[in-house]
This record gives structure tokens, sequence and C-alpha cells, in this order.
């Protein structure tokens, strides 16, 4: 288990901690009402759930960001914990929804920076492209449209431009 996830995962339950017990929810607590300790509860299940995410997600580098989206999913029980038993199942499913998530928004900015680099390489692509005669002949061709319509009418030089 690294210890930067460690540490995310203490901070989230110390911040949100406050949020868990004010919201008394019917499965806030375990038996008898008692609050979860989340510090336990990530020392016995951290290293699994490292795995699943890994497995999940496939990059290495992102595995804290979704442990973190983890931890905070479980610390604010936006889906609450009905059954004490039942936690290891519950945080998989956390674990799971919160890597398919970060997989979703992964892809939406991947493909927003494929977009971008294809529209930066066709660009320069354009730009590269032209050759400095072809540049001065139309620049020249751009010279003379505008002369001739500058020697027509108003009305038949935007006629022309329809």
């Amino acid at each position: 288990m690294s210890g930067s996830s460690d540490k995310i995962f203490r901070a989230a339950a110390t911040i949100l901690s406050g949020m868990a017990s004010s919201n008394s929810r019917p499965g806030s607590g375990g038996p008898a009402g008692a609050p979860i300790d989340w510090s336990a509860v990530w020392a016995e299940h951290g290293r699994w759930l490292r795995t699943v995410v890994i497995a999940r997600v496939g990059e290495r580098l992102a595995v804290d960001e979704v442990l973190q989206d983890v931890a905070l999913a479980a610390v604010a029980q936006r889906s609450p914990l009905v059954d004490h038993t039942k936690l290891a199942p519950w945080l998989y499913r956390l674990a799971v929804r919160q890597s398919l998530l970060y997989r979703r928004r992964a892809g939406r900015q991947r493909r927003l920076a494929e977009c971008y680099g294809q529209l930066a390489r066709s660009t320069a692509d354009d730009l590269d492209s032209r050759d400095p005669l072809e540049w001065l002949l139309a620049d020249e061709r751009r010279r003379l449209v505008r002369a001739a319509l500058g020697r027509l009418t108003r009305r038949d030089g935007e006629l022309l431009l329809l």
C-alpha cells in the first residue's frame, strides 16, 4: 500500500467525517449505530482496492487519483452502506465505478487532445506546403482582383462578391 494513498484516504476521512456523522443515514453506522473507522477500513482493504483500480484503469500513474475518488465516495457515502458485513463488496463497487468514471474522463481528454493535434498539424502542413512562388502569385492575384473591384461601381462590386 502506498503512503500517499494512505494519506489521501486519511485526509478524506478527516474532512468528511463531520459530514458523514451529521447526516445520520440508516447505513452510516455499524451495529448499534457505531461510526465506521475509515482508517481501519483502509488498512484492511487498501491493498486489494489498489489492485482492482490498477486492473480497471491500466495506468499506474492514475491509481492514486482514482483511489482518492474512492475514498471521498466512501466517506461521503452517496450510496450508503446498509450492512457492515458487506463492506468489501460495497468498496469494490465504489472502486469499479470510480475507475470507470476516470477512464471516461481520460478518454474525453485524450480525444480532445487528438482533435487539437490534428487541427494544429493540418494548419502547419498547409502553411509549410506553400511554395514561396505560389504565395507570391496568390498575393499578386489577390491585389489584382481588389484593384479590379475598386474600378467597378459599388453596386456591381457587391454583386460580384455575392
